[in-house]
């Protein structure tokens, strides 16, 4: 019998029935064009909002962090943070090719263009399952999904951009083509220095490659796309330890290696410790309520008689049930807002049973069943489900929970889509209904739901910013330039820009506390102590104390003391009014209340000057 590797030269290319036979070089393009195609609708997309809402807190400690990267300094060794090295190198590089003409909205841009260029990477992994065009359609609703809060650069992001990119390149690696596993494993590698949780893709791809080879070796010639996951699991890990092994030793040449395994993988867990029952679960269930949770369970039993049932009419109507039924339900209970919790426990339900059902049918007491068979040849590979799962999962960790999941569904949107067109079958000429029994009618119709739902949302909510609605106002700091914000975020942050140049000259120290860490890139000022954001999570006794020392050894020109967390846009929040004296920052307040006196408010800002 010939071996595996002798069958297996090149990953496969499945063929969409479908789809019209075209000339050599028609075939040749038109992968490349439908990949072109989700690259301008994203951008087309969201250039519709990305200039809307401004957080200087969240999205200007990247940039922060990445000036003083710029500027010189080392990373763990000169500041600290708890951020993977990738994240904050991708930024500097940013900031060093567009040199002076950066700004925020440069870096948004970047930003887009990698989470767009992320689809393009799920629909190259999904058309290696299903048709090019198949995986066009299906991966087109991740452009208006996969963007709803976050406008800015994100860890998450990146862990995820190079976690499919570590996929697709162990999918299209073969006997003839080991180097891919390498280039994989080094992928990997740079998704968990993103964002350390997805070092958690390395033990889901071991498991696959065990359990897939012990229980599923039958598929091999089916799925020849596979031989790099089942196979070359060992140039797989070669490929991440050489990486890894590389970028620590770079980080021991200027004498940061240990400092960075202590800030990346034990600072935040001694500063913020977490239950171990929410680092594996999260907040599953009980981010969901009651009748959410009523609703996954309908959903999953109306999509398990579709599994099951012999009858094409039965199937037909539970899977139209389905975006019926959701869509019911969504405009009596939900208003936008509430959308997101709701579409990710969706997309997990609907998974976890596409993974039971492509295991099941490879079952020995189910596979000689008709039914068994006939899905088993309708149905890709359990594999793609399984990773699907795994990303979705690994978006999670950011202390958040399942809510900011949905930054991992760019494999698990499209794989529950093709999971719903596939369950359907063969429906017979005489059915009477046929044109109601078209495999990709309900989850076109779901995917039509997800990607209005998420217009909706994006149109109400922006990230801790008023409704967008109301952001109309536009910035006067050079490097908020093209960014509209609420008129009160606006005043604040331009006044505050405004006193800053009043006191002091570029390269000046100031300090700023808690938040607001973007007025070290707006304004060309230095912090001169090793934090940029005084996040009470972040804060130990040791970062605490080294603060007081270096504002004693390099005193500030000015100092910005907040009276609210910037999260407080609105001002309504008792709860967000700052207790100095009863923060884990009380050591740092005291220093600058006894050495500093305000001569200005910013609304209710202080800005302080030496006494």
């Amino acid at each position: 019998m010939q071996s595996l590797e002798a069958r297996v030269t090149e990953p496969a290319q499945s063929h969409d029935p479908d789809q019209p036979v075209r000339s050599p070089l028609g075939r040749r393009l038109e992968p490349a064009l439908y990949a072109v195609a989700i690259l301008v609708v994203g951008l087309a997309y969201r250039s519709t909002f990305i200039g809307l809402g401004f957080n200087a807190t969240d999205e200007g400690f990247r940039a922060s962090l990445a000036r003083r990267i710029v500027e010189g300094q080392v990373p763990y060794r000169d500041f600290d943070t708890n951020f993977a090295p990738v994240s904050i190198y991708k930024e500097a590089a940013i900031q060093i090719v567009f040199g002076s003409a950066y700004d925020f909205l440069v870096s948004r841009w970047a930003f887009v263009v990698e989470a767009t260029l992320a689809s393009v990477v799920a629909y190259l992994i999904l058309r290696m399952f299903v048709g090019t065009r198949r995986a066009f359609w299906l991966a087109l609703p991740t452009t208006f999904f996969s963007i709803l809060l976050y406008v800015y650069e994100n860890y998450t992001y990146d862990g995820e951009f190079f976690a499919l990119l570590s996929l697709l390149l162990l999918l299209q690696s073969s006997p003839a083509r080991r180097w891919l596993a390498v280039a994989s494993g080094g992928s990997a590698c740079l998704a968990m220095l993103s964002k350390p949780p997805f070092a958690g893709f390395v033990v889901f791809v071991l498991i696959a490659a065990v359990l897939g080879g012990l229980w599923l070796g039958s598929d091999s010639e089916r799925y020849p796309m596979l031989f790099g996951v089942r196979r070359l699991w060992p140039q797989f890990i070669a490929g991440f330890s050489a990486t890894f092994v590389a970028i620590l030793g770079a980080f021991a040449l200027v004498g940061a290696a240990q400092a960075y395994l202590y800030d990346v993988f034990v600072y935040f867990g001694q500063s913020n410790p977490t239950p171990l029952g929410f680092v594996v679960w999260q907040d599953l269930p009980t981010a969901f309520s009651r009748r959410e949770l009523e609703l996954f369970a309908a959903v999953l039993a109306v999509l398990a008689v579709a599994v099951v049932s012999g009858h094409p009419w039965l199937r037909a109507l539970a899977l139209l049930a389905v975006p019926a039924g959701i869509g019911a339900y969504f405009v009596r209970h939900h208003d936008p807002g509430d959308f997101l919790p709701m579409a990710m426990g969706l997309l997990l339900v609907v998974n976890l049973l596409a993974l039971a059902a492509t295991l099941a049918v490879r079952a020995p007491w189910v596979r000689s069943s008709w039914r068994a068979a006939e899905l088993k040849d309708r149905l890709p590979a359990p594999e793609l489900f399984y990773f699907a799962l795994s990303l979705q999962y690994l978006a999670q960790f950011t202390g958040t929970g399942i809510f900011y999941s949905y930054l991992g569904t760019f494999l698990s949107l499209p794989a529950a889509l093709m999971f719903m067109a596939a369950i359907l079958g063969p429906v017979p000429v005489t059915f009477r209904w046929r044109r109601l029994a078209q495999p990709a009618l309900a989850p076109a119709a779901l995917a039509v739901w997800l990607m209005l739902a998420s217009i909706l949302y994006v149109q109400n909510t922006a990230y801790f910013d008023y409704p967008r609605s109301q952001l109309h106002t536009r910035f006067s700091t050079p490097g908020l330039a093209g960014i509209i914000s609420n008129p009160a975020n606006v005043q604040r942050v331009d006044g505050l820009v405004n006193a800053v140049d009043t006191y002091t000259k570029p390269g000046d120290p100031i300090f700023v506390i808690p938040d607001y860490p973007a007025l070290y890139e707006l304004t060309g000022r230095r912090n001169p102590t090793r934090l940029d954001w005084y996040q009470s999570i972040l804060l130990t006794p040791q970062i605490i104390q080294h603060a007081v020392s270096d504002l004693g050894a390099d005193p500030p020109k000015v100092v910005i003391v907040e009276t609210r967390y910037e999260q407080d846009y609105s001002r309504s929040r008792a709860d967000q009014i700052i207790d100095y004296e009863h923060t884990r920052a009380a050591p740092i307040y005291s220093y600058i209340f006894a050495h500093y006196h305000t001569v200005e408010m910013v609304g209710d800002i202080s800005v302080m000057l030496p006494n």
